[in-house]
């Protein structure tokens, strides 16, 4: 079941089973893995091995020679697009967990959450337990003031 799924949200392995274009229904069943476990045996892994690389020179040498005709045919090429998938990209308003500023939201946070608490059990407590938020915003400032003097650009 787990290699299905994998399968069906993975482009790289959709291509790798062969299909033509990224889709996310299932290739096959999850029964049909016990079906395809119970038919393999060493033998056949070794003439799967064989075949692949096989074929994958087939491809290595029709793609080199395809390449020297192209480069000698100056015509228009049919634009079928490509699909890139970068793992290296990602937003820039990403907070990461090295910046001050994650810790300051979770100290007002952790406040607003017992401040919260407080207001469930006001009638319990003689006075609200000291949190020191004052000294904390402080503290934090003074760090975040002094980091932005250090930078050199």
């Amino acid at each position: 079941m787990e290699t299905v799924e994998q399968i069906r949200e993975n482009p790289y392995l959709q291509y790798f089973i062969g299909l033509e274009a990224y889709t996310f229904k299932p290739p096959f069943e999850a029964s049909m893995m016990v079906h395809f476990r119970q038919r393999i045996n060493v033998d056949l892994v070794k003439r799967i091995n064989e075949e692949m690389v096989k074929r994958g020179r087939e491809r290595i040498e029709q793609k080199s020679k395809k390449k020297g005709s192209e480069e000698e045919e100056i015509g228009e090429r049919e634009n079928k697009g490509k699909l890139l998938l970068d793992a290296t990209c990602a937003p820039g308003d990403i907070k990461y967990p090295t910046d001050l500023e994650i810790l300051n939201q979770g100290r007002k946070a952790t406040e607003q959450i017992i401040d919260s608490l407080y207001k469930s059990i006001k009638g319990r407590l003689k006075k609200k337990p000291r949190m020191y938020r004052n000294v904390a915003r402080k503290e934090y400032l003074r760090i975040a003031k002094k980091q932005r003097g250090k930078r050199s650009d």
